[in-house]
């Protein structure tokens, strides 16, 4: 709800969370989802220093939200972050293989 209420009309005015919703004349679209498709290094660092290779470094990340009228507010309604292949990902991810490869070579040190 911060996000929601830091966000601005093109005229400066604040706006509501139903102000997020798609409106079509007289009908508002009842949810909101969001899909990303995330590639992260491998190599981490976790909030006490301590290093770790991570076992996935693909995933797809979902949020749905769904407007309550009474209240006002948004309802986060779904949330999941999914392992996914690499195989996958490269199909899912529009990038050029190639380059790729060698911006994750560099990532790694090599």
């Amino acid at each position: 709800m911060e996000a929601v209420q830091s966000l601005r009309d093109t005229h400066g005015r604040a706006l509501q969370p139903a102000d997020l919703f798609t409106k079509l004349e007289d009908y508002t679209a009842p949810k909101m989802r969001f899909v990303a498709d995330l590639m992260v290094d491998r190599n981490v660092k976790d909030d006490f220093g301590v290093k770790a290779t991570a076992a996935v470094s693909t995933f797809r990340y979902e949020v749905a939200f769904d407007l309550n009228y009474g209240h006002g507010m948004l309802e986060l309604i779904h949330e999941s972050l999914i392992p996914t292949k690499l195989s996958d990902a490269r199909k899912l991810i529009a990038f050029d293989r190639a380059r790729s490869t060698s911006l994750l070579l560099k990532s790694d040190g090599q």
